[in-house]
């Protein structure tokens, strides 16, 4: 809860910051200080969803999942059954999905925020559960024509830094593919794990 408070701390000192400006210095005649007026209006229109948020609310409600946890080699995949529920947050700005499954025949709980950041004109995610303490970071891209987005992340494991690529796609309302891999140093993608998720 500290750090959602220090970062929501954090967007009202910017907002008063671009209304008042830092220690009164002198302004830049080539571009003049907006007025209360404009920068309300600013905010209001930085904060309002737009058509790429809409494509979040495409994940919205109850889903079956099952996942294949591939393995090195010839070893078979190892299947497990879960369930996960999406949900949008904060006047459709975000999207959270919790999801419920098993690991290696213990109980595994994920968690998961996905945004349309508007500055950075990219999707932002993030990822936690219970089988770690970080949180995985990504920034990802939609291609409309594939129905699919791209997800590029990091994380930091016990065993080292890893990056991963990430694919969701909609195959069609009741049914997403998600596959992840792992990037080698080399920029080789090894896959390590799909998710079938199907609409209850």
């Amino acid at each position: 809860m500290r750090i959602k408070s220090w970062c929501g701390c954090a967007i009202l000192l910017a907002c008063l910051v671009s209304q008042k400006g830092f220690g009164e210095e002198p302004q830049d005649s080539s571009s003049p200080a907006l007025d209360s007026e404009a920068l309300a209006k600013m905010h209001e229109e930085f904060a309002r969803p737009v058509a790429e948020h809409e494509i979040l609310e495409k994940f919205v409600g109850q889903w079956n999942t099952e996942t294949r946890m591939i393995g090195a080699g010839d070893e078979d995949p190892t299947v497990s059954k879960g369930s996960a529920m999406f949900r949008m947050l904060m006047g459709g700005r975000y999207l959270q999905q919790y999801f419920r499954g098993d690991f290696n025949g213990q109980p595994y709980e994920g968690m998961g925020l996905m945004a349309y950041d508007k500055v950075k004109q990219k999707y932002i995610g993030t990822w936690i559960d219970s089988m770690n303490t970080g949180v995985m970071l990504d920034e990802a891209t939609y291609d409309p024509q594939a129905k699919m987005f791209t997800h590029l992340g990091s994380a930091d494991t016990p065993t080292g830094p890893i990056e991963a690529k990430t694919t969701t796609r909609f195959v069609d309302k009741n049914r997403i593919e998600m596959i992840m891999y792992t990037l080698k140093e080399d920029g080789q993608a090894v896959k390590v794990m799909e998710v079938t998720y199907k609409r209850k």
